[in-house]
């Protein structure tokens, strides 16, 4: 909020000179001392005959204007009523769950590993092909509460050679599987996207009106049923009121996720290019409906310059939750890119003989050395004793808390142990008791240590393995890149 006061007293007389001359000669004087006043966040309310002032008052600052405005909002409607839905939004959640989507190859299963939600079209991952990917998918979501966005293929379709069209029944068999395959309170960790159709506003409508049921079915589920709301080029249709219909066949259900184009599809041998993008004006005109709670944003990612925070200030205005999706491996691996990069220093790691460092948990699973160590070696070597179940053991006395979490860890459920309620002492004595009390009991420790501890076995299968393989590479490049905090992941679940 900038006081009147502290404005430049020549900016006042921009507001009411329309000559173009004009406006040009005082931008050149006053954009300096106006930025001054931006030291955050700013929002600007005009009204149309504002605009072209606007544009031209900061149009020398710099060719990206959110290097001096974080966030720019332009309303010709009733100013007070988005004033106070500016301030209003200032109590809303901001935070945004970004899918990694187009996962269609194990590699691409790093996303999971380095703690993202995930996201995969039918096109290229269903029941019929890359069953596996599709399992490891569902894996994450059940084992680790992570969101899984599913795209209905429609643009891969148009994207690909083939001239086939989307088959909606068989998407929702599609969807009835893979929701019968997750638990029920992870239900609402799915995101799914409605089969549509292009070509107008009212043959969508009609998809919708078809599988209604269908539709209804997960919606109740928990599942979020994201509705694709694409600009048309039919004469007299119009995307407000389209989405507010659609809303109405779907009786305005909760988890129903307003889906807005972000992309634009590219031309392609034999087919013209296909802009399905909306404009900031029409996403504001949906958001305006109050009607859907929840937004995904097609093509949007962290890394989408301004079209980005223009989307997430209008979600956040409005209070609508956002998500998004895009698929970025292809812009990982790209010429100079980051990916390059750190597959190029991979390799140096192994020619300076730093192989252990990199080395990964499946290539260790895979080493004569990892496969041939067994419990009395670990016993009874005079050069390898203990490398396994030492450390466990010390954090008795060190870390009893940490000691059970990874006796839990490695256990089966029946021999899990709460321990909250007992003091310190006591844990510790509970701990020496069960280590000990048999042989077999021992065993069965090392066996689960073995598994939990394999970074102890890195430097001793050095010898073993030659380099990382173009997947491993490209899999721990990934991983590297969009690696978030996720302590209870598990690799192992997630390559089949």
């Amino acid at each position: 909020m900038v006081d009147l006061s502290d404005i430049p007293a020549h900016v006042n007389l921009l507001r009411f000179d329309s000559k173009n001359e004009r406006i040009y000669d005082n931008a050149n004087k006053t954009n300096r001392s106006a930025i001054k006043l931006c030291g955050g966040e700013l929002f600007i309310l005009l009204d149309d005959k504002e605009i072209l002032i606007f544009d031209n008052l900061i149009c020398s600052l710099s060719k990206n204007i959110f290097d001096h405005f974080k966030l720019v909002y332009r309303s010709s409607d009733d100013l007070k009523t988005k004033m106070g839905l500016i301030l209003q939004s200032k109590t809303h959640d901001e935070k945004v769950c970004i899918f990694r989507s187009g996962i269609a190859n194990n590699e691409e299963l790093a996303y999971i590993s380095s703690g993202n939600d995930a996201g995969i079209s039918l096109a290229s991952v269903n029941t019929e092909k890359n069953i596996a990917i599709l399992q490891s998918c569902i894996g994450s979501v059940n084992s680790l509460n992570t969101r899984l966005f599913i795209d209905n293929g429609l643009i891969k379709l148009l994207n690909s050679s083939l001239n086939k069209t989307l088959d909606a029944d068989w998407v929702f068999d599609q969807f009835d599987f893979i929701s019968s395959k997750v638990d029920k309170n992870c239900q609402s960790q799915l995101y799914f996207v409605i089969p549509d159709n292009l070509e107008s506003h009212s043959k969508a409508k009609s998809i919708i009106a078809s599988y209604r049921t269908r539709i209804m079915t997960l919606l109740n589920r928990g599942v979020q049923m994201i509705l694709p709301l694409h600009k048309s080029n039919v004469v007299d249709e119009n995307i407000k009121e389209h989405a507010r219909e659609c809303a109405i066949i779907l009786a305005d259900h909760k988890n129903l996720v307003a889906g807005l184009p972000c992309l634009k599809i590219p031309a392609k041998k034999g087919k013209c290019a296909i802009d399905l993008r909306l404009s900031d004006v029409d996403v504001e005109a949906i958001f305006s409906l109050n009607v859907y709670q929840k937004a995904h944003f097609f093509g949007l990612s962290d890394v989408s310059g301004r079209h980005m925070p223009l989307r997430m200030m209008l979600a956040r205005i409005y209070g609508v939750k956002a998500t998004l999706d895009a698929s970025r491996t292809a812009a990982v691996f790209s010429n100079n890119s980051c990916g390059k990069k750190i597959v190029s220093e991979l390799d140096r790691a192994f020619k300076t003989r730093k192989a252990y460092a990199v080395i990964t948990d499946q290539q260790v699973k895979k080493s004569d050395f990892y496969n041939q160590f067994d419990y009395l070696d670990d016993k009874y070597d005079p050069k390898l004793s203990g490398i396994v179940t030492q450390r466990f053991y010390d954090l008795i006395d060190h870390d009893i808390t940490e000691f059970w979490l990874i006796w839990n860890n490695i256990m089966s459920a029946d021999l899990h142990v709460d321990h909250s309620d007992l003091e310190e002492w006591e844990a510790q004595e509970l701990a020496w008791q069960l280590i000990g009390c048999t042989a077999s009991m021992e065993l069965v420790i090392f066996k689960g240590l073995k598994s939990h501890y394999l970074e102890v076995f890195k430097p001793y299968c050095e010898s073993e393995i030659k380099g990382l393989s173009n997947f491993e590479k490209r899999h721990k490049a990934l991983e590297q890149i969009f690696h978030k905090e996720r302590a209870d992941f598990q690799y192992d679940m997630l390559v089949p």
